[in-house]
Formats: C-alpha cells, sequence, structure tokens
C-alpha cells in the first residue's frame, strides 16, 4: 500500500467514524429510513457540487459503457444491505450484532481473487487475519450463545456479505467513470428508493423530523460525502481487501477513543490487547 493510499484510507476512515457518530446521535430523533433519506441526499449534494466544481469538465461527468453493470450491482446491494442493517438493529441488540460485521475483509478478500483476480500476499493475509482477529476480540459479545441463536445476528451475518460485495463493484464502476459521479449516483438513487419504500408504507410524515433536526444531518452529509468521495478514491490504489481491513480496524481504534471521550465508557485491558493485535495487523498490512 503506497503512502497516498494510506492517507486516503486513514482519511475516510476517520470521516465514516464520524458519520457513524452523527447515526448514533441522530437514531432516537429520526425514524431509520427517514435518517437514509436526508444522509443519502447529504452525501449526493458535497460528491455533486466537487463534480460539478472540480471534477468534470464543462460539468459532464465521465461515464462509460463498462459503468452501468457494477454502478447497479453496487446500487441494489446498498440498499439492501442497509435495510437488512436496520432490521438487525430493530430486533437484536447493538453489541450483540455488530462484531459480525468484522468479517467484511475476510469476506472481501475471498470475493476479490475471482472478481478483481486481487490475492494478497502471505505476509498481508497475515495482516488481514490479525486485524479481523482483534476486531472480533474486541467486540466478542459476552452471552456467545445468544449470538450464535439470534435471527440479528443472520442478517447482520449477510449485511457484512453485502459490504464486501460492494467494495470490488465500487472499484470497478470509479474505473469505468470517476468517484464523485459514481458517488452522486448511489447516494441519490438509495435516498429515492427509501422514500419510496417510506410512502408505500404510509410512513412519508417521518421525513418531517428532518426540518428539525437538519444542523446534524447537513454536517452528517459533509463529513458522509467526504468519506465516500475519499474512499472512491482510494479504491483504484489498493487492494479491496486492504483496504478493508485497515478501514475497518481505523474505524474500531476510534471508536474506542471517541467512546471514552464523548461517552464515558470504560477502556479496559482486554480492548488494549485487541488494538495492539490490530495494530500488529495493520504492520504486516503496510509492510
Amino acid at each position: 500500500m503506497s503512502m497516498l493510499a494510506f492517507i486516503l484510507v486513514l482519511s475516510s476512515s476517520l470521516c465514516w467514524t464520524g458519520i457513524d457518530l452523527v447515526r448514533k446521535l441522530l437514531a432516537p430523533r429520526l425514524d431509520a429510513l427517514a435518517m437514509l433519506v436526508g444522509l443519502g441526499l447529504g452525501f449526493a449534494i458535497p460528491l455533486g457540487l466537487y463534480g460539478l466544481l472540480y471534477a468534470w469538465p464543462h460539468g459532464v461527468p465521465r461515464v462509460t459503457a463498462g459503468y452501468w453493470v457494477p454502478g447497479l450491482a453496487s446500487l441494489a446491494i446498498n440498499l439492501f444491505g442497509n435495510w437488512l442493517f436496520v432490521r438487525a438493529l430493530a430486533i437484536a441488540p447493538y453489541s450483540l450484532v455488530m462484531p459480525l460485521l468484522c468479517l467484511t475483509p475476510v469476506f472481501t478478500t475471498l470475493l476479490a481473487i475471482p472478481v478483481l483476480h486481487e490475492l494478497p500476499g502471505p505476509r498481508q493475509l497475515g495482516g488481514v487475519a490479525l486485524i479481523v482477529a482483534g476486531a472480533l476480540w474486541l467486540n466478542w459479545p459476552e452471552d456467545a450463545r445468544a449470538w450464535l441463536n439470534s435471527r440479528g445476528s443472520l442478517y447482520m451475518l449477510a449485511v457484512s456479505l453485502c459490504w464486501a460485495l460492494v467494495s470490488p463493484c465500487d472499484k470497478l464502476a470509479t474505473q469505468a467513470s470517476d468517484p464523485a459521479f459514481h458517488g452522486v449516483f448511489m447516494n441519490a438513487l438509495m435516498a429515492l428508493g427509501y422514500f419510496l419504500i417510506l410512502a408505500a408504507t404510509g410512513r412519508a410524515a417521518a421525513l418531517r423530523d428532518l426540518r428539525s433536526n437538519a444542523r446534524l444531518v447537513g454536517l452528517g452529509g459533509l463529513i458522509g460525502g467526504a468519506a465516500i468521495g475519499l474512499q472512491l478514491a482510494a479504491l483504484p490504489l489498493v487492494m479491496v481487501s486492504l483496504f478493508e481491513a485497515v478501514k475497518r480496524m481505523i474505524g474500531l481504534v476510534a471508536a474506542v477513543v471517541l467512546g471514552r471521550a464523548m461517552f464515558k465508557e470504560p477502556v479496559t485491558p482486554r480492548k488494549l490487547a485487541a488494538i495492539a493485535l490490530m495494530a500488529c495487523g495493520l504492520a504486516f498490512v503496510l509492510l
């Protein structure tokens, strides 16, 4: 991984940590699908402005015929994955199902071999394994039996697979267009899709709450737009398996730091040991 790629991955991961914090603050105030509509539009607007002002010559994005298959696949997987994510959190405790997202780098590594023909070397595979092991150790639930028997766990396992499928699709899509266009296309249509679901289920009135939370939604849009733009810019420069492993590790470490700083959550010896294990994995990935 080059220094430029690592800087992009680091910046994107920190922005994703910021948007996760915004989602946590918005969760008790908004309907989940209304929040996805507001944030989807919020992500698309700064990416569109960036494209119009800087990325697209004469205001026209570069889109080739090879874009539509991976672009539409990424859109469909994201729509389904986000819906599953909301369903998993609705029927199972957050702390029970979130650890399963740590398996995303494993699925990404396996899927990238046939889709992108990307096979990390033995040292990099060892680094990914250490990061995943540390992430699972950091988030392992106290009641593992409930974890294995939970329907929410099955949903979140499917979400982890969805996120792993999205990264190769995004990489192919950005090779056939540009990051700004793909970000606008995906997020605008996802917002439209969730709006149609709200309208079809008679819950469109939930969108009114977006107005009273406009500042926080707007902040989330700016941070999320940056997260997506940086991620899509990084994908052409790095194997998706390494990107997902480093992104997941940085996000988890940042969550521990923010949890302590903002919510007074304890930093236990287990958390420190898990972070040290992930740091060793990062060293293997980067060396």
